[in-house]
């Protein structure tokens, strides 16, 4: 049912590309629209490309803002899962099986 919506659809657009086609007829710009466009275009486009002094620093200050907060949130959270395992005594467990097993190296069971 779908592939036949899609079918006129299709065939619906096709006769649309061919009924404007024929009525309508390609038109050139004016030659002065066309350098007007130009010219605001160019303006714009180097108004954009260059930042001024003032703009510099924003940019400048927000950039070394941000990444000096997410330095700070790296360092907060990686001490916060440090105090959450300590919490758990995850380090004590982990010091014990490193004495443990290195107390079996130097002194092996027979």
């Amino acid at each position: 049912m779908n592939g036949q919506k899609i079918g006129r659809e299709i065939m619906n657009e096709k006769h649309m590309v061919t009924y404007l086609q024929a009525g309508l007829r390609p038109v050139s710009p004016r030659p002065e629209y066309v350098r007007d466009l130009r010219q605001r275009l160019m303006r714009e486009k180097d108004a954009k490309a260059s930042m001024s002094k003032p703009e510099l620093v924003k940019f400048s200050l927000i950039t070394v803002a941000g990444l000096l907060s997410g330095t700070v949130l790296l360092v907060f959270g990686f001490r916060a899962v440090m105090a959450l395992l300590e919490s758990r005594g995850v380090f004590q467990q982990i010091k014990e099986q490193m004495q443990q097993r290195r107390a079996t190296r130097l002194n092996p069971v027979a």
